[in-house]
């Protein structure tokens, strides 16, 4: 274990201190790592991966306690930055380390992505089967891994891993409410509705947001919109599905009700994907016809993400409008 712990230390470059003793972390250390955390975070989903590796490693280097759970996380976010990056050897060596110190669910999923990314599709099944065998009650997994393989063109595999998941014995609200949305996936929207709504009763607040989506798809704006905003009023909203539903929006063409849900996402203070609710935005702008609102939106996304050849496009033919 002694060993694996140092490949670990050694390959996501953290505290070895920690090899010879465990300390304590303080509450400033904490607040420091959380920040740089959500600064790499930021930086990951900007593409400016230098940065954020950077930022990854000055957050592992405030824990003179060991490895924990935000440690293992940390890693991950480094991990996939360095596939981003483009450095695949370090991504594997950092995935397996993860793996070797700890059966870590988490590290066998996000391997297992990988390996279908770079084309090792076996390693890749071998991985997600590891991660369910870890973690077997862990709805997000099962829904993770279905949504690869279908991205992947599996056509069976994605449906029956979604099966898979309805299998889990559980009636609090959380069961209720994942087996909802799984229903939602599988286009069961009758049997979506009531484990949501049963879901709701008892007070799973979240249901609000998947109900939304259900009565978006079945096109039902009117009551979609109803649950929606029960939700952005419930306290338990995040700014990723606030983006994810303004997406639902765009995609039935509501872009009125979208560019709000995209306006109050970036407002949250767990907004981290910026860039892509800053490009939505002006997107709903330009199919709402504003196209001086679109251009100075524009005009600002450019000047923030000079590396987006395609904004810059965009931005010369808002300069002709």
């Amino acid at each position: 274990m002694r060993r694996i712990y140092k490949t670990l230390i050694i390959s996501c470059a953290v505290f070895c201190a920690c090899v010879t003793f465990a300390g304590c972390q303080s509450s400033k250390n904490k607040e420091q790592q959380e920040a740089y955390r959500q600064y790499g975070i930021t930086c990951m989903k900007k593409g400016d991966y230098e940065e954020a590796l950077k930022a990854f490693q000055n957050a592992l280097d405030q824990s003179i306690g060991g490895v924990g759970e935000t440690e293992l996380d940390i890693c991950l976010y480094k991990a996939k930055t360095q596939y981003l990056s483009g450095d695949l050897k370090s991504a594997e060596e950092t995935y397996t380390a993860l793996i070797d110190y700890k059966d870590y669910p988490q590290a066998y999923y996000q391997r297992g992505c990988f390996y279908f990314a770079t084309g090792k599709n076996e390693k890749g099944m071998s991985d997600f089967e590891k991660a369910i065998e870890e973690d077997s009650k862990n709805y997000e997994l099962y829904i993770g891994i279905s949504e690869t393989l279908k991205k992947y063109g599996y056509e069976k595999e994605p449906e029956e891993y979604l099966k898979k998941a309805l299998e889990i014995k559980g009636s609090k609200g959380n069961d209720l409410m994942m087996k909802g949305r799984i229903y939602m996936l599988l286009e069961d929207y009758d049997k979506a509705i009531s484990n949501l709504t049963e879901a709701l009763e008892k007070d799973e607040k979240q249901a609000n947001f998947y109900l939304a989506q259900v009565y978006a798809v079945k096109g039902d704006d009117k009551t979609s919109n109803q649950f929606f905003q029960e939700y952005t009023k419930s306290g338990v909203a995040s700014a990723d599905d606030l983006s994810s539903m303004a997406q639902t929006l765009m995609n039935s063409g509501d872009y009125e009700t979208a560019k709000q849900y995209l306006e109050a996402a970036a407002e949250m203070p767990d907004a981290t994907d910026i860039a892509t609710i800053r490009k939505n935005t002006i997107i709903c702008y330009e199919n709402l016809g504003d196209f001086e609102k679109a251009k100075s939106l524009m005009e600002a996304y450019v000047a923030d993400y000079p590396d987006d050849e395609e904004a810059k496009k965009d931005y010369t033919f808002l300069k002709t409008r």
